[in-house]
This record gives C-alpha cells, structure tokens and sequence, in this order.
C-alpha cells in the first residue's frame, strides 16, 4: 500500500526531526481503496494533494487526475488534471500549485504528434 511521508520544515527551511507524519492515502475507484499512481506529492496540514496517471481512473473523462486526501478520509476528492503531470510545488506567495507534463514534444503516436509538455500553475484556492 502507498504511503506519504510529511518531514516538518521549520520558517528557516530547516527540517525537524520530530512531526513525521505517513498517510496512506484513500481511493474508492479501486478495488484497495489506496491510491494509485502517484506522480507528484504536496502536503499542508492535514491534507495531501497527489498528481496521480493511470488506469482504471476515469475522472471527468481522463484517467489523470489531481486527488486531495484529508487525513483519515474515506476517500479522496478528485479534479480533471493533465495527463502525465509530475512533481506538485506550492508558490504560497501568489497561492499557486506548479507541476510539469513529463512527455516531450513528437514522443510517440499516443499524443498524436502534439507538444505536451509544459509548465503550467493553477490557482491552489480552488483545489483547496
């Protein structure tokens, strides 16, 4: 079963050595009921936001989803979310959550030919 690990980090950027907090991560579309393929983790409090590929997902059409799990949820809150997105990054200054698409231009006939990757920000009030 997948878990996440939250490692405390001081206002100086400094990681605590106490605080260490691992969830694992609830998902009702499989048959486990833990999520699966997890691209790229954020954690704040006690919520979890995972960039998360792969089947058998379908959300809103896409099997490529942004899931946010609240600790000791029954389930995650899933949003529409770029295919083969990666790492999340939290801008707090301006409130955005930053990821990449991992697969380069011209990478195959699964993309038709398209360029997909990118760099894109969402704005992290509307995910919260």
């Amino acid at each position: 079963m997948p878990k996440v690990f939250g490692f405390p980090v001081d206002a100086n950027g400094i990681l605590q050595n106490s605080g260490i907090v691992s969830v694992a991560p609830k998902n009702s579309l499989f048959t486990e009921n833990h999520a699966h393929g997890i691209q790229g983790v954020f954690r704040k409090g006690n919520r979890i936001w995972l960039s998360c590929t792969g089947s058998p997902s379908n959300s809103y059409g896409s099997n490529a989803r942004l899931a946010r799990y609240t600790d000791g949820a029954d389930d995650t809150v899933r949003f529409r979310w770029p295919y083969g997105a990666e790492s999340l990054y939290h801008e707090s200054q301006y409130n955005y959550l930053w990821s990449l698409t991992e697969f380069e231009p011209n990478a195959g006939a699964q993309n038709g030919g398209q360029v997909n990757r990118c760099i894109f920000a969402v704005d992290f009030s509307k995910y919260e």
